[in-house]
């Protein structure tokens, strides 16, 4: 089956803290990569379509994705992840999205990446408002950017490394 960001179904229901990989990240690893090749149109067109439902799964793949960058120490994580976060609601600021970037640069960095790098080539793939809401984060003051003030910190489950909410 394959992942439809239109979705209403509770078939993600506790998506989030399963254990990654998961056969889930996979159909919504493949919506991600179809956005990716797609560009700023097809990311437009999912942002159109997109169910409350569905960019909460986004949301959920977004911080899975910056966990598997660690684990797997490859920034094609991070770039899915921020793909992701911007149709699961940054491209309207949304609070929930705005609260999981953290993970994503965190994740560049434990990986020896500069942040900036895979937000660039994120960027270019969704266009706007994506991409200015993408830059708007990195223009933050770094205080205002850590994942203890988003309510995460790294950890680790029985498979690793992790990142878990707070509150």
């Amino acid at each position: 089956m394959a992942f439809d960001v239109s979705e209403t179904t509770k078939r993600f229901y506790g998506y989030g803290p399963l254990p990654i990989p998961n056969a889930l990240d996979e159909e919504v690893e493949a919506f991600v990569d179809g956005l990716r090749t797609g560009g700023p149109a097809a990311v437009a067109i999912a942002i159109e379509r997109a169910s409350e439902t569905g960019r909460r799964v986004l949301q959920a793949y977004s911080i899975r994705m910056a966990t598997r960058a660690v684990r797997e120490r490859d920034a094609t994580f991070i770039v899915r992840g921020l793909v992701a976060i911007v149709v699961g609601g940054l491209d309207t600021n949304d609070r929930e999205a705005l609260l999981e970037m953290p993970l994503l640069e965190d994740s560049a960095k434990r990986i020896g990446v500069l942040p900036m790098v895979p937000f660039e080539e994120a960027a270019h793939l969704v266009g706007i408002p994506g991409e200015t809401f993408l830059a708007l984060w990195l223009g933050r003051k770094p205080e205002n950017r850590t994942l203890e003030v988003m309510g995460y910190v790294a950890s680790e489950d029985p498979d690793g490394f992790r990142y878990v909410r707070t509150w």
